[in-house]
């Protein structure tokens, strides 16, 4: 097993060594700007390549450090009689470096001086991983290495590290990507290698939900079938198929967008938890509402590469019982499915509007909508009454919302028309809505408006 004390001291020192290399390049690219292209050419041959080959030095010289703790600690615990002195692999070739210079000018492979930084992360941490294979190979204890990835790493990242400890001798190459911080662990248990905080299992399960997200094996396979042969030309890579390449990166993607997801959804909740103790001022709520807005998009996203009852009910209908749940309500969304059906997504300003009421409805269901309706539809449907909710972003805009929030509810055949009302983003002139909505009502045409203000407090007009 490996010490995880051990594995830690190693795992900041290589972030911190790459984190630094990245500031250094990233003040090199700033003093580029205002010389010619030729400059900026010579500049950086002079050097970025310096600077790729200090960091790494240092990487590698860390990497020698691990794994010859890592070895100390498993001789003297099996009582091994064989002996070895790690040494750091060779410095990283200056026609890598070069090669990076040349793609950030000339846009090679996608690249600009910009993704310098991250380029140059990548070759240090590379170095540290040639350390860990030169010495795996010409160790006589033969261990085995991981690659273990960082908290919130990349999809790719979790499918090279769900490999486990598969990697010995020659089969070292860890596929890094700019800016990546995922560590290299070695271990001399060849029977039971292991890392506390490491679960290939798990990671393996991500990478099964990954191929799930992209809609499966079958669908990436049409997908792949349905690219015009220039298209999958693109994908060629040494030692590998076209079409693995491109599997790869339609199960990356997806990984990272579940990924992203929780990134997402875990600023959305904190905010939400915090509200529900105690409301946010005028600036706090619209924070808030924009949490819900970018954790619904992203939810959206991954619906929509799906449309099946199931992916809505564990992607829309999840973050809104879990939204419901923090405000000790009941919050459902309706599926549909149709030519011109959508199902019920709302933005993060319906959903804010709607945590509001949690003092009037102890539940409420987002409807679908449906096109057909010339008037569409309204968005809730609370104790068998339709109700409408409007988020205005002038005071100008009140009035005409509001008679529109009235034909919505009648055209689902509800003569007694019921409106939410949020001032969130409105302004200037929101203390003026109670007296549109009332309006309204004194008119006949609404029964009943809730007015939510920006400090959550709820007024009915009635």
């Amino acid at each position: 097993m490996v010490d995880p004390e051990l594995f830690e001291r190693y795992r900041r020192a290589l972030g911190a060594n790459a984190d630094l290399c990245e500031e250094a390049v990233g003040a090199l690219v700033a003093r580029l700007d205002g010389l010619t292209q030729m400059e900026q050419a010579a500049y950086l041959a002079a050097n970025y390549p310096k600077l790729v080959r200090a960091y790494g030095k240092v990487a590698a010289d860390v990497a020698r450090q691990f794994y010859q703790e890592s070895r100390d600690a498993w001789q003297e615990a099996t009582e091994d009689s064989s002996d070895y002195v790690a040494q750091a692999a060779q410095p990283i070739p200056e026609q890598w470096a070069m090669e990076d210079v040349g793609e950030a000018l000339t846009g090679g492979h996608g690249m600009t001086v910009a993704r310098l930084p991250g380029k140059a992360s990548k070759r240090v941490m590379q170095r540290a991983d040639e350390t860990i294979g030169y010495n795996v190979r010409r160790d006589p204890a033969k261990g085995r290495w991981a690659v273990v990835p960082h908290p919130g790493a990349c999809g790719w990242c979790v499918m090279v590290a769900s490999n486990g400890w598969a990697y010995s001798e020659r089969s070292v190459n860890a596929q890094r990507h700019d800016h990546c911080k995922c560590s290299v662990a070695v271990d001399f248990d060849r029977d039971d290698p292991s890392l506390a905080g490491y679960d290939p299992d798990a990671l393996r399960a991500r990478y099964r939900e990954g191929i799930a997200d992209a809609g499966g094996e079958e669908a990436i396979q049409a997908r792949w079938d349905a690219l015009p042969p220039e298209e999958q030309a693109k994908y060629r890579r040494k030692g590998r198929s076209a079409y693995d390449a491109y599997r790869t990166g339609e199960v990356a993607r997806a990984m990272d967008a579940r990924v992203e997801r929780g990134r997402l959804d875990s600023r959305m909740y904190a905010l939400a938890k915090a509200d529900a103790k105690s409301h946010f001022d005028a600036e706090g709520a619209r924070r808030l509402a924009d949490a819900f807005d970018a954790s619904m998009s992203a939810h959206r996203e991954w619906f929509l590469k799906k449309l099946t009852q199931e992916r809505y009910d564990e992607a829309i209908g999840s973050l809104l019982s879990d939204i419901g749940k923090i405000y000790g309500m009941e919050i459902t969304g309706e599926f549909a499915l149709g030519p011109k059906l959508y199902s019920a997504i709302p933005d993060g300003d319906e959903i804010w509007a709607a945590t509001r009421m949690r003092g009037h409805f102890e539940a409420a269901q987002f409807l679908s909508t449906d096109r057909r309706r010339r008037k569409g539809n309204p968005d809730l449907l609370v104790d068998g009454k339709y109700i409408d909710i409007k988020t205005p972003h002038s005071i100008k805009r009140v009035s005409e919302r509001l008679t529109y929030a009235a034909d919505q509810c009648r055209n689902r055949g509800q003569e007694d028309g019921i409106a939410i009302l949020s001032t969130l983003r409105i302004d200037e002139g929101a203390h003026r809505c109670m007296g549109f909505a009332q309006a309204k009502v004194n008119r006949g045409q609404l029964v009943r408006v809730y007015v939510v203000q920006q400090d959550s407090v709820v007024t009915i007009a009635k």
